[in-house]
């Protein structure tokens, strides 16, 4: 998907440089975005000479829909699409009158007051936390407690609720796509003058007057990017859980193939995502070597008396005598406003470097642990196998189903960061997410598998 300005003298030259460069050549095809079966392409067509052999080449080669750059045009059709809109978004639509396609910001640079655009510094400027309806406001489950978020809100800048506001508008009319700007938009131009604001800065200014969803090291963290996930998971759907079919004791120093039972859920992590940095940008330069272990596979088993966990890496696992080495995250229950976790994770296993066993340990609240016990493991090249007993984990009622939350960590969580999780090391799954693991089975005792398996995804973008 490229993005061109709406200008029809500049287009045709800025299309045939991109075209002649990448996509005649096929170059990235597997990041190209495809609609109604061809490469997409944001831009008006109607300045290509269909007389010219390369133009028209170019024509034929592209979906085409023109951008439509204003934030208060009402309703479009014939092919336009828009990138930014106040509340109500305007809908841009198909032929039989449906909803293509709509977009949703986190904030707008423009003047509420004027309704007119404005940098981002602008008097009445249109941030995080401005609504179109003064009352607006949404709710949350957070530690069995109903949140409710609205201009009230202490620090009301990380609550999203002009992105909320116009998440709920788009998924409402039911679009083919929403159009989310943004995600890293970090370039902070200043100028003189814009749009009648002076030393303005058009784009980006601070936390309130920015429209990332990308995670940072400042104040808004990760916020967004989970309000994003949430909305997309709203709009598009989710899988259903698979269902562990089976429970099986596992001998942790016997082979891997004691692992291959079809009723034991795989989990998957995407591999090579994280590199090493050394790289001067302005004013900073980053460096770090922060993949270790780079994990690919992972696996649950249990029995009466312990839970096996099987992880797989790319290369062979380092000595355990690194620094926060293996580390295992369990999410065991729901939180309350009176339990004790650490980010919602009541159990971690190996926070120090092992001996001859790892140690369990609960969460006194925050990073603040105790030991329940010991668990064993064995390293056989990329292949870690752990016995946790189910009572140090309180998980040792035989009678109800299991489920709980794992995540495998390595080379990060230094001093309880949970940010470090994007900046450094391995984790599986990345970031915040966690593995859902939920199974039928008693020990033993196979059931068949009638919620595993994976559901279809509306066909939504």
């Amino acid at each position: 998907m490229m993005q061109f300005w709406w200008n029809d003298t500049n287009t045709p030259s800025s299309l045939k440089q991109v075209y002649n460069a990448i996509y005649r050549d096929g170059k990235y095809q597997d990041q190209w975005f495809y609609w109604e079966g061809k490469p997409l392409v944001m831009c008006p067509s109607s300045g290509l000479n269909h007389k010219d052999i390369l133009e028209e080449e170019i024509y034929q080669f592209f979906t085409w829909r023109a951008g439509q750059p204003s934030y208060f045009e009402g309703d479009m059709s014939d092919d336009y699409w828009g990138w930014l809109h106040i509340n109500p978004q305007a809908l841009y639509k198909n032929a039989d009158g449906t909803v293509e396609m709509t977009t949703v910001g986190v904030c707008m640079n423009a003047d509420w007051k004027k309704m007119q655009l404005s940098a981002q510094n602008g008097d009445h400027n249109m941030g995080r936390s401005y609504t179109r309806n003064a009352d607006f406001n949404y709710t949350y489950e957070y530690r069995g407690q109903t949140v409710t978020v609205d201009k009230n809100i202490e620090n009301v800048s990380f609550y999203g609720l002009n992105f909320q506001e116009q998440w709920d508008y788009a998924i409402s009319v039911d679009p083919e796509i929403i159009f989310v700007t943004g995600w890293n938009e970090w370039i902070m131009g200043r100028y003189d003058e814009w749009c009648g604001v002076k030393n303005a800065f058009p784009d980006q200014f601070n936390d309130e007057n920015s429209r990332d969803c990308e995670p940072s090291k400042g104040a808004l963290k990760d916020y967004y990017y989970y309000q994003l996930v949430a909305n997309i998971r709203r709009f598009k759907g989710v899988s259903p859980v698979n269902v562990q079919t089976v429970a099986k004791t596992i001998d942790i120093a016997g082979g891997s193939e004691q692992w291959n039972d079809a009723g034991i859920v795989t989990y998957n992590h995407y591999t090579k995502n994280t590199y090493a940095r050394d790289i001067k940008t302005w004013g900073v330069k980053y460096t770090g070597d922060p993949v270790r272990n780079d994990f690919k596979t992972a696996k649950v088993s249990f029995d009466d008396d312990n839970i096996y966990f099987y992880v797989e890496t790319v290369d062979p696992i380092t000595p355990s005598t690194d620094a926060n080495w293996m580390m295992l995250l369990l999410d065991t229950g729901a939180a309350t406003a009176d339990s004790t976790d650490w980010e919602e994770f009541e159990y971690i296993i190996n926070r120090t470097s092992p001996g001859g066993t790892m140690t369990v340990e609960k969460s006194l609240g925050g990073w603040n642990w105790e030991q329940t016990g010991e668990a064993a493991y064995k390293v056989s090249g990329n292949i870690l196998q752990l016995s946790v007993p189910r009572a140090a984990l309180g998980l040792d009622n035989t009678a109800e189903p299991l489920c709980f939350g794992f995540k495998w960590c390595d080379n990060n969580l230094t001093d309880g960061d949970i940010m470090t999780l994007y900046t450094e090391g391995d984790a599986a799954p990345g970031a915040r997410f966690t593995f859902a693991f939920t199974s039928d089975a008693k020990a033993g005792v196979p059931v068949d598998d009638e919620n595993g398996g994976n559901s279809s995804q509306k066909n939504k973008t």
